[in-house]
C-alpha cells in the first residue's frame, strides 16, 4: 500500500508538472520525496493498519463469541469468520485504495502547484472539480465548478478527498483565465 502511493504520489505530481509545462524537467526522483509527505505516510499506513487490524479483532471475536452461545461448530464457524474476514478486507482495501489515492494524488499534484517557481507564480487559485454521476455526494456536487483564491485555510478544508470513496479534484486556475471566485462557505454548512 505504501509502495503503491508513493508511485501514485510522483505520477500524480509529474502529471501536474506536464499538465502546467508540458517540456519541464523531473523534480522528484524514486528517491527523492518530500519529508513530510513521507513522515505522514509513514504514520497515517500505521495508523489504518492498526484500525484495520483491529476491526478484524473484533468482527472475529464478536463472531466467536456468538458461536459459543448458540453451539456452532468448529467448521461453521470457522466458515463463518472467514467470510467475515474476507468481506471485511475486500471493503477495506477498495475504500482505503480509492480514499488515500484521491489524497496523495492531490496533494501531489498541489505540492507542485506550490513549490514550483513558475507555477507558483502563475496559478491564483483551485476549482473544484467532482464527477458527477449517481454516486457523487452532496458536497462534492455542491462544489463542483466552484473557484476559491489559493493561499486561503479554505482551500487546505476543501481538498479532497472530503469523504469515503471521493474521487474529486483541484484544477488549478491561472492568471490568464477569467473566473470568479466563489464566497466561502462555512464547513459546517458544507
Amino acid at each position: 500500500l505504501k509502495d503503491h502511493l508513493k508511485a501514485l504520489f510522483l505520477k500524480a505530481h509529474s502529471q501536474a508538472r506536464k499538465e502546467m509545462f508540458p517540456s519541464a524537467p523531473e523534480t522528484f526522483t524514486e528517491t527523492l520525496l518530500p519529508a513530510e509527505f513521507l513522515q505522514v505516510l509513514d504514520a497515517d499506513i500505521f495508523q489504518m493498519v492498526g484500525k484495520y487490524s483491529t476491526g478484524l479483532n473484533k468482527s472475529a471475536t464478536d463472531i466467536l463469541i456468538q458461536g459459543l452461545k448458540d453451539q456452532v461448530g468448529e467448521a461453521e464457524l470457522f466458515r463463518l469468520i472467514r467470510g467475515a474476514v474476507e468481506d471485511q478486507s475486500d471493503k477495506w482495501v477498495q475504500a482505503t485504495l480509492r480514499t488515500k489515492g484521491t489524497e496523495v494524488y492531490n496533494k501531489a499534484r498541489k505540492s507542485y502547484w506550490d513549490n514550483d517557481e513558475y507555477a507558483r507564480d502563475l496559478i491564483v487559485g483551485y476549482e473544484f472539480s467532482a464527477i458527477l454521476d449517481e454516486r457523487t455526494s452532496s458536497v462534492c456536487e455542491y462544489l463542483d465548478g466552484s473557484a476559491f483564491e489559493k493561499g486561503t485555510p479554505f482551500i487546505e478544508k476543501i481538498t479532497p478527498p472530503l469523504h469515503i470513496f471521493c474521487r474529486s479534484i483541484l484544477v488549478p486556475v491561472t492568471k490568464f483565465e477569467d473566473f470568479k471566485l466563489d464566497k466561502e462557505e462555512s464547513i459546517e454548512k458544507l
